[in-house]
């Protein structure tokens, strides 16, 4: 099973949690602002196609359990979380939950 299947569908969930002063990017503006950036010498539709393919690359390295390290902007990690013993006060006996997978971002640490 892919880590990804779980925990990214698709751009709709992953929303590329970038902050701004306004709030979360989303796809659209992420694309809207490189184009701005870029003095719309590059077409919406290439960027848009270009950070597809990012992430589908991202993916790929993460989920044969590889960190994807990005210089200055921090680490993409797979955390293994181990089975659980809990109790199920409905059902009134233990369960034991799955291992999961888990996708971790780790921010560059500050040089003083």
């Amino acid at each position: 099973m892919a880590v990804y299947s779980k925990i990214v569908t698709g751009w709709s969930r992953l929303r590329l949690h970038i902050q701004t002063a306004i709030g979360v990017m989303n796809k659209k503006e992420l694309i809207r602002d490189i184009s701005q950036e870029l003095d719309s010498s590059v077409s919406q539709e290439k960027i848009a196609v270009i950070l597809d393919t990012a992430v589908s690359v991202v993916k790929r390295t993460l989920d044969v359990g590889e960190p994807v390290k990005w210089s200055g902007f921090g680490t993409l990690t797979v955390k293994e979380i181990p089975p659980k013993r809990l109790y199920s006060p409905t059902l009134k006996k233990y369960i034991v939950t799955k291992n999961v997978r888990k996708i971790v971002f780790v921010e560059p640490r500050r040089r003083k």
